[in-house]
């Protein structure tokens, strides 16, 4: 939309590989055939090697993940970076704060209409 390219803060990455292309292929495959949400199934294939690190796909809500990245949050030893549009998973906000008890360094940027 206008506002994602004008106003809207958001971030991108770029992978150029075929294997990250196919993960996207199977799911966008899926939409195409008319399953939407919980409707579609899980991906096969959630993590590949790109230049020789792995690199974990994910889509919403079939795969869990919000589930994945409050593990990885559960995991964090040192710090951790966030950039969120709209902070509103609870589940999160409460593993953000276990790891702030815990000594991990969190530093968050949200827009100011989604606090």
């Amino acid at each position: 939309s206008d506002n994602d390219f004008t106003l809207n803060h958001n971030n991108s990455i770029l992978f150029r590989g075929a294997d990250v292309a196919a993960v996207y292929q199977a799911d966008f495959d899926q939409m195409v055939a008319g399953k939407f949400g919980m409707q579609k199934t899980a991906s096969l294939t959630t993590t590949i090697a790109y230049h020789g690190l792995p690199v974990e796909l994910y889509f919403s809500p079939q795969d869990g993940a919000m589930a994945q990245v409050i593990s990885e949050v559960a995991a964090a030893e040192t710090s951790i970076d966030f950039a969120i549009f709209f902070f509103t998973e609870d589940a999160l906000r409460d593993a953000l704060i276990d790891a702030k008890n815990r000594g991990v360094a969190i530093r968050g940027l949200w827009d100011a209409l989604g606090a």
